[in-house]
Parts: C-alpha cells; structure tokens; sequence
C-alpha cells in the first residue's frame, strides 16, 4: 500500500473518531440540560468545529502534492484549515476553563485565564499574518509555499506556547476528583504537544515529504479528544449501573478531610469544592428548613436532626429533617 492510500485510510478513521467524540459530548449535553438549546458557546463551537474539520480531511490528500498552482491552494488552504481547528479547540477548553473555576475561591486561575486568552488572542493573530504575508500560492515561484520555512517557526513558537499553557497547565488545578480523567488529560496533552512538534519539524526539515500529513491528522484529533475527555467520562458515569456507580464512589479521594463524590463534569462555577461536604449553616436553628445556598445554588442534600418542641406537648422530641431532593453530585452549567 503506497503512502497515499495509507494516509487516506487513516485520515478518515481519525475523522471518524473526531466526530464520534464529538456527537457523544453533544449527547451528554443533551441528557443533562434536556434540550439542545440550552448548550453553552464552547458546546457550539465545538458543533462549528465538524465544518473546518471535515474540510480539512477532504483537501488532505489532493495537498500532499504541490507540484501545479492548484495543489498548492489546497496546501495554502491545509494549513489555514490546521490554524482555525487548533485555535478553535483553545478556544472551547478557555471557555470551559472561565465556567468551572469558581469566582470566589479561584481568582488567580481565573485571572490565570484571563491572560492565557490575551496571549491565545495574540498569538492566533500574529499566526495569520505570517501565513498571509509570506505565502502567496497563486505565485509558483514562491518559495516560501513550497517550504512554509518562515511561517512554521512562527506556528511552532505560538502552537507549542499555547498548547502548554492551555492544554497542560490547567490539568493541575481542573475541578474532579478523578485522579484517572487528569492523568488521561495530561498524556494526552503530552501526546498533542509532541505531534504538534513533529509535524512542524517535518515542515522545516523535508518540506517534500507527506510525513507532516500524519502528525498534523494526530494533533488535530488529540486537540479534540482532549476538549471532549471530561464529557466523555461524565457521560460514562451517568450511564453505568448503579453498582458500578457505588463502587466508583467508594474508591473516590478526599481533598482538605472533605469526601468528593464521582459527579457530573464539569460542574458550575457558582458552587466551589469547599461546598461539598461542609454542613448546613442555618441547619441548627429551631424550625429550619435547612436550605443552604452558595452563590445563588440552592443545596438541598442534606439531612439533620434537631430538636423540635410541638405547640401543646409535653418536653421536646428530635426529628430527622430531611431535604426532599437529595441529589449528589455537582450541579452542571
């Protein structure tokens, strides 16, 4: 089997796995906010995202040839297909990442954020510009559409960049108590870092060879497996059966002496770690109803017992009051 038909196969097997990934995000946020109106930006430019994508997949192959002016479109085209499918993911997970980091308890990361956009923002910008400057495929004799020498240096500077400080950086203080899903999200940054290397490497190095077509189907694919993980996993455990879901429970960890459940993530920004577990406020008051709230979520889960003196009794007796919605988990966004 030649090379081209060796990466056409694997292009669409990849793109496949792209999509499925993506429509099982879709589908768990269909589950959890009952309507597909309700999805939240990052889950429609995630839904934006199938359309460079599918794109990109389809002019692989005719780019792995540049020989006439044609070819060289499509290479042009390849590539600004490769900037847009990257920087949209950034974008996606920078959007999740402003969403899940409560206000209160996490300033510096949302400040953190803030300044990681500013950087994403520059970046994809300044990467246009190279792009558009140093290539003109409509010139045959250009040479810099044969070897994208210039604007690579400049792609793997800012790719690198911001995939660690988007991808890498945040997994050790992203909101789960699952130690699986933030080891999962770090290799697979590692992963997405590496590729993303190597196919700017194979650029610079044999500008003629179609080995850059494999990494760049790799990167692409990891890019969006990694935004989608943390869905993925939800969705997981929102399915399995009860007793999976107890055993999960069981072997979940404690942060701070406060045991964290396997929940729904990513969970709301308007409730912090510290509020599950932490006992009702009001909860000991005569003729409470126990109803505690933390940056307008009302918390319902809990059960107390506390003494109640009856109108025409004789002493006092102690009662279970109890929440009728005991709900365990996170609430979603």
């Amino acid at each position: 089997m030649d090379t081209i038909s060796s990466f056409l196969i694997q292009s669409w097997t990849f793109y496949a796995l792209a999509v499925a990934v993506i429509f099982a995000r879709l589908t768990f946020r269909r589950i959890m906010l009952k309507s597909f109106a309700d999805l939240q930006a990052d889950d429609w430019i995630m839904v934006f995202l199938l359309l460079p994508l599918t794109a990109s997949t389809i002019l692989a192959v005719p780019a792995a040839n540049f020989g006439t002016e044609k070819q060289r479109r499509y290479r042009y085209v390849l590539e600004e297909l490769q900037i847009v499918i990257a920087w949209l993911v950034k974008v996606c997970l920078l959007i999740l990442y402003w969403r899940i980091f409560p206000v209160a308890s996490s300033i510096l990361r949302r400040r953190y954020i803030q300044v990681v956009s500013a950087i994403c923002a520059l970046s994809f910008i300044i990467t246009q510009i190279s792009l558009l400057s140093w290539c003109q495929p409509t010139h045959l004799d250009d040479s810099q559409c044969s070897t994208y020498h210039s604007h690579t240096i400049v792609s793997l500077t800012f790719s690198t960049l911001t995939t660690v400080i988007v991808l890498i950086l945040p997994i050790s203080f992203i909101p789960t108590p699952r130690r699986l899903l933030l080891a999962i999200l770090l290799v697979t940054g590692v992963l997405t870092l590496i590729f993303g290397i190597l196919a700017r490497y194979f650029v610079l190095t044999e500008p003629t060879s179609r080995a850059y077509l494999f990494y760049y189907t790799y990167e692409t694919t990891l890019l969006i497996v990694f935004a989608n993980l943390p869905f993925l996993t939800s969705l997981v455990v929102s399915t399995t059966p009860a007793r999976i879901r107890k055993f999960s429970r069981n072997i979940s960890f404690s942060r701070d002496g406060v045991h964290m459940p396997l929940s729904p993530w990513p969970r709301s920004r308007r409730v912090s770690v510290q509020d599950i577990g932490s006992p009702p406020l009001r909860a000991s008051r005569l003729g409470s109803t126990a109803t505690v709230t933390s940056g307008g979520t009302e918390r319902k889960d809990w059960s107390v017992s506390v003494p109640i003196t009856r109108p025409g009794s004789v002493g006092s007796g102690t009662e279970l009051l109890r929440r009728p919605d005991s709900g365990r988990g996170w609430p979603l966004p």
